[in-house]
């Protein structure tokens, strides 16, 4: 899920998609999910870390483009984004492998 707005690598996790909160793309697709008929089981990286307030902050000229609706940017520090996706490419290795303890890892951290 998202990292926008984190900052503490302590704070990422791994599990299900269905136990992690605080983020709207998340809900939308658990939202999806269910309606599909899957109640669990989707692995997913997220940061139990809570959203940080972000100014509504307009877009300057040279990132005004002329289709969509204009958005605030959500920053977050460039390591959080690496280290989600790190952590999703290990675990990736682990299930290719055939190492994945899913008992382990559903509600695991980085260790």
């Amino acid at each position: 899920m998202g990292a926008a707005t984190r900052t503490r690598i302590q704070s990422i996790q791994t599990g299900d998609l269905f136990k992690s909160r605080g983020y709207p793309l998340a809900r939308e697709v658990r939202k999806r999910l269910r309606k599909s008929g899957i109640q669990s089981g989707i692995f997913c990286v997220y940061s139990d870390e809570p959203a940080r307030q972000v100014p509504n902050v307009l877009p300057n000229e040279e990132d005004n483009y002329p289709r969509g609706r204009k958005r605030a940017k959500l920053g977050s520090l460039p390591t959080i984004p690496a280290i989600f996706g790190l952590t999703l490419a290990h675990h990736a290795a682990e299930y290719l492998c055939g190492s994945f303890d899913t008992s382990v890892h559903e509600v695991s951290g980085l260790a």
